[in-house]
């Protein structure tokens, strides 16, 4: 598995220690980085990495956006919780609309995407295809 980013960098992007677990939420961060630009094309090293230096900047920092997301927003990262469901959804507009009524819906979509800063990493440095799927 291909981790963009590890403990020290979470360590500078947070300012403090890293959070207790922090090898996890590094890897599953790192797979939700990497989901988000499966379509990208960009140079890698032999290890699977990018060879470019701007890009693998963006995918640590976004690692490191989603790994402080998490921690901030108190979120145990890769539980699966059913708070929020699908309520209405559609192929040609391509939306989806959550049923939110829960008190946890916040959590669970920060649990299931992500997060808006990591995105924005991504889009800002041309890795991603346009704006996250739901807002």
């Amino acid at each position: 598995m291909l981790l963009f980013a590890d403990v020290r960098d979470v360590e500078r992007w947070l300012g403090a220690d890293a959070p207790d677990g922090v090898e996890r939420l590094l890897r599953l961060a790192s797979m939700k980085v990497g989901y988000a630009v499966r379509r990208a094309i960009f140079d890698v090293t032999p290890a699977g990495l990018p060879a470019d230096p701007d890009v693998a900047e963006a995918l640590r920092d976004a690692t490191c956006a989603q790994v402080e997301a998490w921690h901030l927003g108190e979120v145990e990262a890769g539980v699966v919780d059913t708070e929020a469901r699908v309520s209405k959804s559609s192929i040609e507009g391509a939306s989806v609309e959550y049923d939110t009524a829960g008190a946890d819906a916040k959590a669970t979509l920060l649990r299931e995407q992500l997060c808006t800063e990591a995105w924005e990493i991504l889009a800002l440095a041309g890795l991603t295809g346009g704006m996250p799927w739901v807002k």
